[in-house]
Parts: structure tokens; C-alpha cells; sequence
């Protein structure tokens, strides 16, 4: 069994200076307190975890399919090593899977085993202490190991202690102490290694006498481990000045272990499972099994012999006979042995007879009579709880109205007579403490949150005479903008520190192809004046000028226009180029074809106009000359 890992769970919570349900909090003064408390028990832990690994060993079977560990522990100066061992002459693949607390999955990895072959991993990548199980499953034979080992700064190793993988079962029972007024306390860490089924465990407290004191419910999902001291929730919380047995079981099987810190000095407790009686006068004791646990696979060749099976105590005959049963030939019968086959046959018979004739054609079962079906004769079916036989071909003819395609086989049988009323039972012993009830009601609802941040205020075409706010939005040169600056003048296109653009102009379209050559045109017109100088700089900003009234609702941008939004007024979309504000609620209508709902921001550019007319190409070469006309 492991135990090392619930000492490691006492070491960190026992300093007296930290409690807390939470198995990462258990383990979290660990480092605080290494150099006060963890040095001087190296020893004491080394000890008595090697004896631990001594006393486990006797209920190690070598070879299974599926194996595993209670806990184990990594981080924080710990790490886990695990030892598979191939324990057949063929190539094994075994799946190594560490859990968390919780149930996910800390770390996997799949180990190729040659014949008779081994393999070691080491589990230490993570910076802080982390605990769980293990469980390693293959398809064919394995034994496993599991070394813990606890490391100095530098790496040299300070101890290690082995353990062996324990047997999932559904009764786990502890001998168990809890004293604050002794420093006494007594840790249990459960797992439930089922991948699908949540376990329901009980948990009996009994006094040195053997009076059940206390019962607790609780249950394990699939894959997840509790571990806590015997005084915490969900456990037997607050209790104290207490020695007897702790018997944990479940509606299915769990792998468990426990510990006992004596102040400074930790001692595993070995599980009295299985349950076991005083013993017989020959000296054998009663061991329960649990249902599918014996296999092949389990039983040595020959290990089980006759001798070896207590008269009575199992099943090996005909008709509920125990013990040995002898079967006899009679007049007309012998029996004989073929290999590991018992063979019974005729003896003192003559020669087959001929074959009789055939038998009448038997009924065919056709279940529940159907109207579209062709019905054949002897064919059978039911009908209002009674079944019918054809006696005449076809299809359609209702059994209970057509005599002359049907006859009853088995008549529904009419109602009997209500039976007389049974005697009141007695009243049933008082069930178990019920699972944790459901959820109380939801509370009240919150406080309204604050208000969201303004939206775009749409202030139509930009004008150089207009003071405009941030958030005020304008179309300028068909592109929208926003201000991000208050100010007045500020040109959009050329002012990006006043504006940023919303839905940007369409881009000119592609040249159009060269046209023919055309006449030479008229002189044309003077040219345009030059370009206009640089605007000056901008003056310093005046005073602040007083707040003014709210302005209205602003433009809500809601991105690309999607047939299955629900938009509100103000709200604003882009779609095929163009952006456009929803002037009416509305769902799935196009913003192209809906002037109703939609007005355009920022319309997609034209089409750019036809290039200009090419200029006339160079005159061709001069053809050859042409053959000589014929003599006149």
C-alpha cells in the first residue's frame, strides 16, 4: 500500500501553524518547515516506510492486467519512480496514467516491454508539490513497483522507500486515533478508480467496543481522490479523543490508505482487507472474495486440488449436490472418458428404424396482427390478447371478425378477482444518512452595473465650421469618421489626430482597356492653376468652453452585417463596401435592399472612369513585292 504520501500530507498540515480542506494546502507548508521539522525525520520516514513495504508485500499478487497505486507525489523535492515488468515471453505495451485530485490527467506515458523484459520511469517535472494515483493497465501480464524519493537542492537523494500496487475493494477498514490533547491524529486518502461510475462510500465510525458512534455518505466521481484527516469534513469533522475502527465501503470497489502521526512520528496502518475471521481448528481462515475477482488468469495450473476444498464450502455438482458426484451407466447408457471430455451415450441398442413421415406443417409466429400484411395458412399472430391461426390466405381480415380466415389459439383470459388485502409490514430499520440535498434557491439578483460607454453620435457631412465632440461621427469625401479629439476645422482626411475613419471610401476601379486611335484632337484648353500652399499651423486651443446639452443617440458599430442579428436604431454595419445606421429595429434585412431599415454612412466607390484614348501606333514596314504579272 502507499503511504508515503499521506505521511507527507501530515508532515505539511501537523505543523500546528496551518489547516485547511484543500489537499494542496495540506501540502503547502512543506517547504516552510523543511529545515525544522523534515531533517531530524528522515530517518524515522525512511524506517518505517521500508517496513511499510515489508508489511504490503503479502498481499502482492505478481502479474494482472490492470495495477495501482493509492498516491503518489512529485515536486517539491520529491519524485516518483515506477518499475513495470514484463511478466510473459511476449512483447507487452503497458499504459502508465497519473491522476490528480480531481481526476485529470497529471501525466501518461506508454511503456514497450520486450519479453520478460522492464522499463523505469521518473515522475519530477513539476516545480510544486503534487499528489494523486496511479494505475497502470495493459492486455496482457505485468508486475509494477513504485519507488518514492526525496531529493536535496543539489539532487543527492536523502531517502526512498518502495511500495507495491494494492487491489481494488469495496470494504476498507482502519484502526484509527484522534487525540488534540495527545498531538494524535490518524489521515485517510481514498481513490476511486472507475473511468465511468461515481462511488457512494459510507463511512462507519465504531468505538474500542465495537458500537457504530457515527456514519457519514459521500461520494467520489470517476477518477478522483479525497484525501483528509479523519476530523475534517467530509469526514467525522470536530471529532476528538477517539480510538476504534473506521470501516470505509462503497457500492463499488476503491484502493485506500491510511496513516498515524504521533507527534513528530508517522506510522502507516495497514487496511484489515479482506476481513478475516479468529480462524478454524486446522488453522485456515474464511477470506471473502469479491464477485468476478478469481480468474484464470489468477489460478497457477493445478493450485486448486480437491483436497484443497473444504467439504460443502462450494458448488461442484449436478442439481445443488455438494462435495463429489458419481455418475453411473445404466442398462441402456455408458459413460466414458476422451481426454478432459466426459462423453454419455446409447449402449444395447439396435439399428435406426426408418424414418417416419413428416409431421404437420407447424404454425409460423408473425407477432402483432398488422392490416397491410398478406397472412399465409399457419401463420400466427396476436390481437387484442388473444392469439389466432390462419386457416385460409390473405390480407386485411381482422381475426376477432373473420372466422373464416382465423381460429383462436389462446384466448385472452378475463380479469380475476381482486386478491385480499396483505398484512401490513413490519416497520423497516432506519436507512443510511441520505446524500447531500440539492442546491438551495438562487439568490436575489444583483445591482444594476454601471452604464455602458457612449455610443457614436452621427452628426451627417462634415463641416469646417462645426465644433465636433469625441464620439461625434461624419462622412467626409464618402468615408466616415470618429472623433477622437474635440475641435473645430480639423479636416477628416488629413487630421489623424481629430479623426479615425469608420468605413473607408472604396478604392478607384481597374483601367479600362485602351481604346481605338482616334483623331487628332483640338489644341487643348491651359492648364489648371498649381497645386494650393500647406496650411499653416494650427493656433494654441482656447479655453474649455461650458458643457453642452446631451447630444442625441450615437451609432452603435456592430461590424459585418449578419442576416440573423437582431439590429437596434443607431445600430451601424458594413456590408459589400458600404457602411450603413439602422434607422428601424429589425432582423435579416439586407442593408442594400432595405431603405426602410437602413440608411448609407459610407457608400463603396465607383467604378473608375475609361483610361484615355492610346496614341497612333508607327507605320507598318513595306510587304514584299509581288510576283510578276503573266506575259500579254
Amino acid at each position: 500500500m502507499s503511504r508515503i504520501l499521506i505521511c507527507l500530507d501530515h508532515l505539511g498540515i501537523r505543523s500546528r501553524s496551518h489547516s485547511s480542506n484543500s489537499v494542496y494546502d495540506l501540502f503547502s507548508p512543506f517547504v516552510l518547515f523543511w529545515e525544522k521539522f523534515m531533517k531530524p525525520l528522515v530517518v524515522l520516514c525512511t524506517v518505517i516506510l521500508l517496513l511499510s513495504s515489508a508489511a504490503t508485500a503479502q498481499a502482492f499478487q505478481a502479474g494482472g492486467t490492470t495495477q495501482y497505486f493509492p498516491q503518489f507525489a512529485v515536486g517539491a523535492g520529491w519524485g516518483t519512480s515506477i518499475t513495470v515488468v514484463n511478466s510473459t515471453t511476449q512483447a507487452e505495451l503497458v499504459a502508465v496514467d497519473l491522476f490528480q485530485p480531481d481526476g485529470t490527467t497529471f501525466f501518461h506515458r506508454d511503456l514497450a516491454l520486450g519479453p520478460s523484459g522492464s522499463q523505469n520511469i521518473l515522475v519530477n517535472q513539476s516545480p510544486e508539490l503534487m499528489v494523486g494515483w496511479v494505475r497502470l493497465s495493459s492486455s496482457g501480464l505485468f508486475s509494477a513497483s513504485l519507488l518514492y524519493q526525496l531529493l536535496d537542492p543539489d539532487g543527492h537523494v536523502i531517502s526512498e522507500a518502495g511500495v507495491l500496487p494494492s487491489d481494488p475493494v469495496q470494504d476498507l477498514k482502519f484502526v484509527a486515533t484522534v487525540s488534540s490533547q495527545q498531538n494524535v491524529d490518524t489521515g485517510l486518502a481514498i481513490a476511486n478508480p472507475s473511468a465511468t461510475n461515481t462511488a457512494t462510500i459510507q463511512l462507519q465510525l465504531s468505538d474500542a467496543s465495537g458500537t457504530v458512534i457515527n456514519t457519514k455518505v459521500t461520494t467520489l466521481p470517476p477518477l478522483q481522490q479525497l484525501t483528509r484527516f479523519l476530523n475534517q469534513d467530509p469526514f467525522f469533522q470536530g471529532i476528538d479523543n477517539y480510538n476504534g475502527v473506521v470501516e470505509v465501503t462503497a457500492n463499488q470497489p476503491l484502493i485506500g490508505l491510511a496513516i498515524r502521526v504521533d507527534g513528530p512520528q508517522l506510522a502507516p496502518i495497514p487496511p484489515l482487507t479482506p476481513s478475516t475471521n479468529s480462524g478454524t481448528a486446522s488453522g485456515t481462515s474464511n477470506t471473502t472474495i469479491a464477485d468476478g475477482s478469481v480468474t484464470t488468469q489468477k489460478l497457477a495450473n493445478a493450485a486448486v486440488t480437491a483436497d484443497k476444498i473444504a467439504p460443502g464450502s462450494v458448488v461442484k455438482s449436478i442439481n445443488s449436490l455438494t462435495d463429489t458426484v458419481l455418475l453411473q451407466g445404466g442398462a441402456n447408457v455408458n459413460i466414458r472418458m476422451s481426454g478432459n471430455s466426459l462423453i454419455i451415450d446409447a449402449a444395447g441398442t439396435g439399428d435406426a428404424g426408418p424414418a417416419g413421415p413428416a409431421g404437420p406443417a407447424g404454425l409460423v409466429w408473425q407477432g402483432t396482427w398488422n392490416n397491410a400484411t398478406t397472412y399465409a395458412v399457419n401463420d400466427a399472430v396476436a390481437f387484442n390478447g388473444t392469439s389466432y391461426i390462419s386457416i385460409q390466405a390473405g390480407a386485411g381480415h381482422q381475426p376477432n371478425t373473420n372466422a373464416a380466415f382465423w381460429t383462436v389459439l389462446a384466448q385472452q383470459g378475463a380479469t380475476g378477482a381482486a386478491g385480499a388485502t396483505g398484512a401490513t409490514g413490519a416497520t423497516g430499520a432506519a436507512g443510511p444518512q441520505g446524500p447531500q440535498g440539492p442546491a438551495g434557491a438562487i439568490g436575489a439578483t444583483g445591482a444594476t452595473g454601471a452604464a455602458g460607454p457612449a455610443g457614436l453620435t452621427w452628426q451627417g457631412i462634415w463641416s469646417n465650421a462645426t465644433a465636433y465632440a469625441v464620439n461625434d461621427a461624419v462622412a467626409f469625401n464618402g468615408t466616415s469618421y470618429i472623433s477622437i479629439q474635440a475641435g473645430t476645422g480639423h479636416q477628416p482626411d488629413t487630421s489623424a489626430a481629430f479623426w479615425t475613419p469608420l468605413a473607408q471610401q472604396g478604392t478607384t476601379g481597374a483601367a479600362g482597356a485602351t481604346g481605338a486611335t482616334g483623331a487628332t484632337g483640338a489644341a487643348g484648353p491651359q492648364g489648371p492653376a498649381g497645386a494650393t500652399g500647406a496650411i499653416g499651423a494650427t493656433g494654441s486651443a482656447g479655453a474649455t468652453g461650458a458643457t453642452g446639452a446631451t447630444g442625441p443617440a450615437g451609432l452603435t458599430w456592430q461590424g459585418i452585417w449578419s442576416n440573423a442579428t437582431a439590429y437596434a436604431v443607431n445600430d451601424a454595419v458594413a456590408f459589400n463596401g458600404t457602411s450603413y445606421i439602422s434607422i428601424q429595429a429589425g432582423t435579416g434585412h439586407q442593408p442594400d435592399t432595405s431603405a426602410a431599415f437602413w440608411t448609407p454612412l459610407a457608400q463603396q466607390g465607383a467604378t473608375g472612369a475609361a483610361g484615355a484614348t492610346g496614341a497612333t501606333g508607327a507605320t507598318g514596314a513595306a510587304g514584299p513585292q509581288g510576283p510578276a504579272g503573266a506575259t500579254g
